[in-house]
């Protein structure tokens, strides 16, 4: 006899199964990001009518409910057949959200998920095994009182069951909407429970408008990020495309010159302070048909700024699709949708100082934009597949029309001399202490004639530099005295 009997008037039938786990779900090595797994639309299929759930707390109840109402036909609320019952926007994302991050509403359903469960009810040659009763109360219904899980569970608990032992509630943060923990401090290790010591751990920027200046981190490897710290440190910036400084935890404008309460603005060029003068415009678009695989459609050079690409499904319809954007960068590695791997949601991309951000291949039309200006050329491709569709692509940016020596931007140019200017070291000075110092990341003179060092006295000779960023250092340990 199977785990399931087929007879559903057995008492060992049931309609759905769920399977919980504390393993990580990985879609592909170093890719632990997914909460769950379910087929769209198989409930009531006695082969596929199932989910895998991530148990990473309390929380596993959003992820829950998300598969289960995928095994219900129910799309995510990015999807482009929502459009029709709402409009499509992060403020109106509920339990369906693509991922489940500070815009969505996890606590209710959009007006989409709605309308398509009962569009799905409605068939009933798809939902039969429904509309029984079942067979048998379950022995455990009468084992546990019926509670609210935060009467059941302190704050301080469904912390440990998120983060390990001894984790507590923030003392300093609300709880009601989202729970905010303290991590026990120690050595080196973090003390997040599974998180193992000498993490790499990288920026979160993708956070709430008045969340910007606490600092979030995230795991290299996975999505799962935690606030590590109530403030950033001075200086840091706001946003990663944005010039806006913070200060003791707030956001203050600042301009592209990095000086707080600046007015001063890059030019449709890139250039900070510029005057739009050393750029021009480009435009087009490909759709010629390729061949299998990868195909070249342009090089965007060095230089360039405000850059849009875009990638619009063929005949209005993802579903007949195969088409997707790639780039590569000028070593010829992939920066996206590399190696027959396509990412489907939102996600930010980092080619040395330059954002260019990414809508995600799971949308009617395939985006990617960015501020500039970039340091280096960048090659985008098509990802051909399929039934070999023409793609249908378009692109804008405003190219550099100074000499390829120059075409390297400048952080800071210059308003009088245009060819010197201040531009932030590569790296952050040596730690002053080996515990407890601080770092510095100045600011160097570059000719931009050559893109190379020059003396500062011929940038002073114009203005001073901009303020340097400072940082703590080696801050693991702990100074005493030893007898």
């Amino acid at each position: 006899m199977g785990f399931n009997e087929l007879n559903e008037e057995s008492p060992n039938h049931h309609d759905v199964a769920v399977l919980l786990t504390r393993k990580d779900i990985c879609r592909a090595a170093g890719k632990c990001d997914t909460l769950g797994l379910a087929e769209l639309g198989t409930m009531c299929n006695f082969n596929k009518s199932c989910s895998i759930i991530e148990d990473n707390g309390l929380s596993a109840a959003f992820t829950i409910a998300h598969e289960l109402a995928h095994l219900f036909n129910m799309p995510h609320d990015d999807e482009p057949k929502c459009r029709q019952w709402m409009e499509v926007t992060k403020e109106n994302f509920h339990i369906m959200a693509p991922t489940l991050e500070f815009n969505t509403h996890p606590w209710s359903w959009s007006a989409c998920s709605a309308a398509m469960l009962e569009r799905f009810l409605e068939q009933r040659d798809r939902t039969q095994c429904l509309f029984d009763q079942p067979t048998q109360r379950r022995f455990y219904d009468d084992l546990f009182e019926v509670q609210p899980a935060g009467i059941k569970y302190s704050a301080d608990r469904q912390c440990e069951f998120v983060f390990g032992r001894d984790s507590k509630l923030c003392p300093y943060m609300p709880s009601c909407r989202r729970l905010w923990c303290q991590l026990p401090q120690a050595t080196q290790d973090v003390g997040i429970h599974g998180v193992p010591q000498n993490t790499t751990w990288i920026p979160k920027y993708q956070v709430a408008p008045n969340e910007r200046c606490k600092l979030y981190c995230r795991i290299e490897t996975v999505s799962a990020y935690y606030l590590l710290k109530p403030k950033v440190v001075d200086g840091t910036p706001c946003d990663q495309n944005g010039d806006d400084l913070c200060v003791d935890g707030a956001c203050r404008k600042a301009g592209c010159d990095h000086v707080l309460g600046s007015n001063v603005e890059k030019d449709r060029c890139g250039i900070c302070g510029g005057d739009g003068s050393s750029c021009r415009h480009v435009k087009g678009s490909y759709n010629e048909r390729g061949s299998f695989g990868y195909n070249e459609v342009l090089k965007i050079p060095a230089g360039s700024a405000n850059i849009e690409i875009t990638q619009t499904a063929w005949r209005g319809n993802k579903e007949d699709d195969n088409n997707y954007l790639s780039l590569r960068t000028s070593n010829g590695d992939f920066l996206l949708n590399g190696k027959y791997q396509v990412v489907v949601y939102n996600v930010l991309l980092q080619l040395q100082d330059v954002i260019l951000e990414y809508s995600g291949s799971d949308n009617l039309i395939e985006r990617i934009n960015g501020t500039g200006p970039t340091r280096s050329d960048i090659f985008v491709n098509v990802l051909t597949v399929g039934n070999l569709t023409p793609p249908d692509i378009r692109y804008e940016y405003m190219a550099s029309t100074a000499p390829a020596s120059v075409a390297q931007p400048p952080s800071y140019l210059d308003l009088r001399t245009g060819h010197v200017f201040w531009r932030l070291a590569d790296d952050w000075t040596v730690c002053t202490r080996s515990c407890k110092g601080e770092q510095v990341h100045a600011y160097v003179c570059i000719d931009g004639r050559s893109n190379r060092p020059t003396s500062e006295r011929n940038c002073m000779a114009i203005r001073a530099p901009p303020t340097a960023r400072r940082r703590s250092c080696n801050d693991h340990c702990t100074n005493r005295y030893q007898q």
